[in-house]
């Protein structure tokens, strides 16, 4: 199709690893991935240069490679915020990523607030209210002392 391109991804670069002995070692799994996005390509496309130990995944090490470690997908997700600023769509949320940053990119004047526990797009006035509440029980306690900036900066 048009618009599509093939990466080629060593996974040692987006965290994977495995056991040997009682110990982690790298794990390369050169891994092809398909995307029509030159962001997403562009963050998944690390090869390996060296500098660490690979360890073949044998005798059940391949496990690991079963699921895509945390980094890979933050690169994705990355890749992803990167091609939304880059063709200038609206994001309410991308992969768990809050995406204030691309709505300050485009120009967006509200604050939006996401909620990393249920997910979903908060209240403006219930959180408005929520951190009223948790400031008067700051000063309550004292837990600070407020002083003016240029002291604080000091």
């Amino acid at each position: 199709m048009n618009g599509m391109m093939k990466v080629l991804a060593d996974q040692c670069q987006h965290g994977l690893e495995t056991m040997k002995g009682d110990k982690e070692a790298a794990a390369m799994t050169p891994t092809g991935f398909m995307t029509n996005s030159p962001q997403i390509a562009k963050a998944l496309s690390r090869r390996c240069r060296g500098g660490h130990e690979h360890i073949v995944l044998l005798d059940r090490r391949a496990g690991p490679a079963a699921e895509y470690p945390e980094e890979l997908c933050r690169a994705i997700c990355m890749g992803l915020q990167e091609q939304m600023k880059a063709d200038k769509a609206l994001a309410k949320n991308i992969c768990g990523l809050a995406s204030d940053s691309i709505l300050k990119d485009m120009g967006e004047a509200e604050e939006h607030d996401w909620d990393d526990a249920k997910g979903g797009w908060l209240d403006k006035e219930i959180l408005m209210e929520a951190r009223k509440k948790e400031m008067e029980y700051f000063r309550k306690m004292k837990v600070y002392d407020k002083v003016p900036r240029d002291q604080a900066s000091q």
